[in-house]
This record gives C-alpha cells, sequence and structure tokens, in this order.
C-alpha cells in the first residue's frame, strides 16, 4: 500500500514514483492511495513498465477525496485508469448498502455496478464449458429450497453457494421499462434461495428481452440440452433466446418458447427468431404445482452460443 517511502515516512505519493517503487520491485503489487490525479494513473504505468498492471490506482467509492468523486460517479476515474492501460482497487463498494441508495439495495447494485461495465466492459463470458447451471443464488436469502419445495424458513448467508450470477442490463432510468427485472430473496424458490424475478406488463403480441449470460460455448456434434424452472401468472409466458454464431461469423437467434399454443407462437416469433423451438417436455411437481419445468434440445453443431436471454411475452 502506498503509505511509507523509502526515507521512512508516512507520506501518500498518490502514485508509482521513485519514493516507493523499491517495495514495488519487491512485491507483487502496489495499492496506489485515493488522493490521486488526472495524469498520475499514466505517469505511474510509465514508472512501472512492464509491470504496469501490477499497479493499482484506488477508488473510494464514499468519495472520500478520491478522484472524480466515487459513488454514483465512479466511472469518471474507472475511465481514467483503463486509458492509462493500469489496473484498479475499488475500495468499500458496499457504499451502495451501508448508505441505503434508494430505491433499495438490488436495484441500486445493480445500477453501480452497471458503471463499472459501462466503463470498463465484460471481459469473462459464461459459459463457456458444459454442464452449465445457475439457480440465481448470491448466497444469502430467508428460505432453502429443493426442486420446489421450501426445506428451510431461516435467515441464512453462506457466500460459498452462490450461483454464477446474471449479467443484467443497466437501462437508461430515464426510460420507463415495461418489465422490471432483479434478483428476488422474498419469493419461494426452485432451488436455494433466490429467483430471477420479472414484474410488469406487456400489450397483446408485445415481447420483452433482456440479457442474462454473455457466453464462448463451442458447440459440438451433440445435441444441447436446455432445463429450466419458471413460476408465472396464466397469462404470462418466459421463454429463452439463444444468440448463435455461425462459423461463417452469421448471426443466428434462436426462441426456447415457453409451452403454450404452438401455432400463435410460431406465427409471434419466427418472422424474428431463425428457429423457433417449443418445449418436448413440460413437468410439474406434485407438492409445488406452481412451477413448471420446461426441457428442450438443440443441435448446433460447430457454431457459439454469444448470449442468453429471457424473453417475456403473453
Amino acid at each position: 500500500y502506498d503509505s511509507v517511502t523509502v526515507y521512512g515516512d508516512l507520506s501518500w505519493q498518490n502514485q508509482l514514483n521513485y519514493k516507493n517503487k523499491h517495495f514495488f520491485d519487491l512485491c507483487d503489487g502496489i495499492f496506489m492511495n485515493y488522493g490521486w490525479k488526472g495524469n498520475f494513473a499514466e505517469q505511474s504505468a510509465g514508472v512501472a513498465g512492464e509491470r504496469k498492471f501490477d499497479v493499482y490506482m484506488g477508488i473510494d467509492v464514499f468519495g472520500r477525496g478520491t478522484f472524480g468523486g466515487g459513488q454514483w460517479t465512479t466511472n469518471v476515474a474507472l475511465d481514467v485508469i483503463k486509458k492509462a492501460n493500469v489496473s484498479a482497487a475499488i475500495f468499500a463498494p458496499g457504499w451502495v448498502y451501508e448508505t441505503q441508495q434508494p430505491p433499495n439495495f438490488q436495484t441500486a447494485q445493480d445500477r453501480w455496478w452497471g458503471l463499472v461495465e459501462k466503463s470498463w466492459g465484460i471481459l469473462q463470458f459464461y459459459p463457456r464449458a458444459l454442464p452449465f447451471y445457475s439457480n440465481f443464488d448470491q448466497g444469502r436469502g430467508y428460505h432453502i429450497c429443493n426442486e420446489g419445495k421450501q426445506v428451510s424458513a431461516i435467515h441464512w448467508n453462506n457466500i460459498s453457494s452462490q450461483s454464477l450470477q446474471p449479467l443484467l442490463e443497466n437501462r437508461d432510468g430515464s426510460v420507463a421499462q415495461p418489465i422490471i427485472v432483479s434478483i428476488d430473496f422474498s419469493e419461494t424458490s426452485y432451488n436455494g434461495g433466490g429467483n430471477l424475478i420479472f414484474v410488469g406488463s406487456l400489450d397483446d403480441g408485445a415481447e420483452y428481452s433482456t440479457r442474462l449470460f454473455l457466453g464462448d460455448l463451442l458447440v459440438g456434434k451433440t445435441p444441447i440440452h436446455f432445463k429450466y424452472s419458471v413460476k408465472a401468472n396464466a397469462n404470462s409466458r418466459l421463454g429463452m433466446a439463444l444468440e448463435f454464431s455461425s462459423p461463417a461469423g452469421e448471426s443466428l437467434p434462436v426462441l426456447v418458447a415457453a409451452p403454450g399454443n404452438t401455432s400463435s407462437t410460431m406465427n409471434q416469433f419466427s418472422n424474428k427468431y431463425a428457429r423457433v423451438l417449443m418445449p418436448h417436455r413440460v413437468s410439474k411437481h406434485e407438492d409445488e404445482s406452481e412451477w413448471l419445468v420446461q426441457e428442450t434440445s438443440l443441435d448446433m453443431p460447430g457454431h457459439v452460443l454469444r448470449q442468453i436471454k429471457a424473453v417475456c411475452y403473453n
């Protein structure tokens, strides 16, 4: 940490320079103090040379003397750090929770990390290998369920049970969305303690889609088997849109539709997707009839699965 200089003084440099580089040369990396200025990241990269990614420019999300002000302008500092081609150390992102940012923690949390995505993009894509599974569990909750049946009603916290999280899109709040998507812990889950919940209404014939996962999965010669569980109102449908790229680089969207009127579904979506698949198996659990488990298979040899979206329609 950028604190003591080679002269033995407590003197934050807020950048990598001759006063602290000796320590940097003898360790894996350095966490720069938060009070750096606009050109300090670039200057630190020059001093670090080939080890520029071992320089972590500190950002205090609370905004205490940090470049750009932190909080809802954390991306200002991230933009500068990315341009300088060094690393970032984000300190205290718990600011969102500790200061009770509106309208609620989950929505504010998604919005804040959306700033990070907007600035730096997404570097890790999932799925990249099969099997791929997510129950949207965040390692905490107010109940635990197994295949739609509640087995515990206690509050719990166990980060080791966290599942891969969806990359929910942080849409511009100035435009009203017909469907609000978030992680929910109050409704009974299918597995674990969390759900992905879709709340809102759509006009007849309308649809709403949102990104869940970005993928980099090369499909082999054997079919891919898809299985997902849904609990919905009687007039609500939720399917999955799978975006593939062909060996020639063409985009091929495929809709895995919800069960229902096949002819109506085909009429609504056949001109929007290269293929529309109806589930070949739909099952209910006797002790939890609200949950539908939908299954289907797909042959796409040589294609790459790039994206998984949820599609809401009625």
